[in-house]
């Protein structure tokens, strides 16, 4: 059983018995702190693989990332545009996509923030099907390079070497496809 939740990070489990702490009050330094109406959400998954091997990464997202709306009034081709994710991991399901945005500090340049999230490590390849990644490189998360670039396909994918628990900032040079 997993529970998931949109925003709580007190939790535990013991033997049987799984607890979410909904609030923390204390009284100091903030004597006002929690005090107000609160919104949040949480369900329990039922999976019968282990944790590593279950869809509980994936669902936990799907729980966290509200749907997408795209108008109706927009033509085919804006919406296929539009539609559907830029980038995924293969070859990691333990290798996950956070951020992907516009760079701070280079026009024309898009960071893509990725986490291994099971404590294994390994290579996954980050593949899109709408741009290639034709430079690839690794930064701090103050978008400064680190020195270590990656190397990409002919294809335009990267190959992406990770660590347990490891946050990865990547810094991208594109052409659309």
């Amino acid at each position: 059983m997993a529970l998931l939740n949109d925003c709580k990070y007190g939790y535990a489990v013991r033997g049987n018995v799984m607890a979410l702490s909904l609030l923390r009050s204390p009284k100091a330094p903030d004597d006002r702190c929690d005090i107000g109406r609160h919104h949040f959400q949480y369900a329990l998954l039922p999976h019968e693989e282990a944790f590593a091997t279950s869809r509980v990464l994936e669902e936990a997202r799907l729980f966290n990332v509200p749907v997408s709306v795209i108008p109706a009034s927009l033509s085919e081709g804006q919406r296929t545009a539009l539609s559907g994710s830029y980038f995924r991991i293969e070859g990691a399901r333990n290798l996950l996509i956070d951020t992907v945005k516009p760079s701070e500090k280079n026009s024309g340049v898009l960071i893509v923030r990725l986490y291994e999230a099971l404590g294994g490590r390994g290579t996954g390849t980050l593949v899109s099907d709408k741009v290639k990644i034709t430079g690839a490189e690794v930064c701090d998360l103050l978008e400064e390079p680190k020195g270590t670039s990656l190397t990409c396909s002919a294809g335009g994918s990267v190959a992406i070497p990770f660590t347990p628990f490891q946050i990865l900032t990547l810094r991208l040079k594109l052409e659309i496809k």
